[in-house]
């Protein structure tokens, strides 16, 4: 006769609430890292290992043809070669931080930064179908030659690989949630509390991709070079350093550090609001194009950045609970019960 499950060891609730999980050993199939928890390559969701190929094909499409795009370019610009510039770099700046919420995303077990990547990969795809069906062939009959081939097969492969990138990626968050667990178990409290911070962290570095846009389209809109240019400059400057201390901030749980990111956070918003001031003028000497561009990239900007106000006061409020110690803590100091009885390892899902 078997053994009653209740001979074998006691079977804790919280274990229970356990997301299923794949692999052969529960115990490898998350591991340390300086940043946190990161699932294994190999014992990613069949779903995330799709993911991740037709993400990377489709940034890989787009950066190539991108750079082929800008090789071509010659200086000195004319307008039309000075906005393909402009919008190759910002196409440049959103397919690395596409890259990084794929990748990120899929070993942290981030929705929130696969949300990212679908964000950003539809403003990638709507800006490549715009060029096609709308920009205007170039006057220079050589420079156009060279690239129509080019942007034809952009578009058509962009138009192919986006839906599967986006279909798999919303199959592949369905499945997130043992990193999760791995972290701080399954207590509702702190899983609130972690997803705070997921959060903030996320907008954190969606806030920084929105600014670095906005200022390369800023800067790329001017027909020479002028004293605003500084302002720009130091947008970046501040939007960087943003990161790195909100990033360190909430990790250390910081409120000075805290109070320094809402400040700057409060001089990039101001940043937003004038530079949609300065391009709704009409005597802005930027194309009709730029224009609309910026002023979109600026609302967006101000809409994240708004986002990042609420969750840098809930990261804040949720100092001194008891995350800081989940989240810089060892797999080896606390077992879960799962990991010890094997009749409730989670299984392949």
């Amino acid at each position: 006769m078997s053994q009653p499950q209740s001979a074998r060891g006691r079977v804790d609730v919280s274990d229970l609430l356990a997301p299923s999980h794949h692999g052969t050993s529960a115990n490898s199939d998350v591991v340390d890292t300086w940043a946190g928890k990161v699932t294994r390559l190999k014992a990613l969701h069949p779903w995330a290992k799709a993911f991740l190929v037709v993400a990377m094909l489709e940034i890989l499409i787009v950066v190539a043809l991108t750079i082929q795009r800008m090789a071509i370019i010659s200086y000195p610009f004319t307008d039309d070669s000075r906005a393909d510039m402009t919008y190759a770099v910002v196409l440049l700046i959103n397919a690395v931080f596409s890259c990084y919420y794929a990748v990120h995303g899929c070993l942290r077990e981030r929705k929130t930064e696969v949300a990212a990547f679908v964000v950003a990969s539809l403003t990638v795809t709507i800006y490549v179908v715009y060029q096609y069906a709308f920009n205007p062939p170039n006057t220079d009959p050589d420079y156009e030659s060279n690239w129509h081939i080019s942007r034809e097969i952009r578009f058509i492969l962009i138009c192919i690989f986006e839906p599967m990138a986006l279909a798999l990626a919303f199959l592949t968050q369905r499945h997130f949630g043992w990193v999760e667990y791995k972290t701080v178990g399954a207590n509702v409290d702190y899983m609130r509390l972690h997803r705070d911070y997921s959060m903030y962290v996320t907008f954190l570095k969606f806030d920084m991709q929105i600014q670095l846009s906005l200022v390369v389209l800023s800067l790329f809109s001017r027909l020479e070079l002028d004293a605003e240019m500084g302002i720009d400059m130091a947008a970046v400057v501040v939007v960087l350093i943003t990161m790195i201390v909100g990033w360190l901030a909430v990790q250390s749980e910081n409120r000075s550090a805290m109070i320094f990111v809402a400040i700057s956070s409060v001089i990039t918003l101001a940043y937003d609001v004038y530079t949609i001031y300065k391009f709704s003028s009409s005597s802005n000497d930027a194309s009709s194009f730029a224009r609309y561009a910026i002023l979109a990239a600026a609302s967006f900007a101000i809409l994240i950045r708004l986002v990042l106000f609420f969750f840098i006061r809930r990261v804040v409020s949720n100092f001194g609970q008891g995350l800081k110690s989940m989240l810089h803590k060892r797999s080896h100091h606390q077992r879960p019960a799962s990991e010890e009885d094997p009749l409730i390892r989670p299984s392949y899902y």
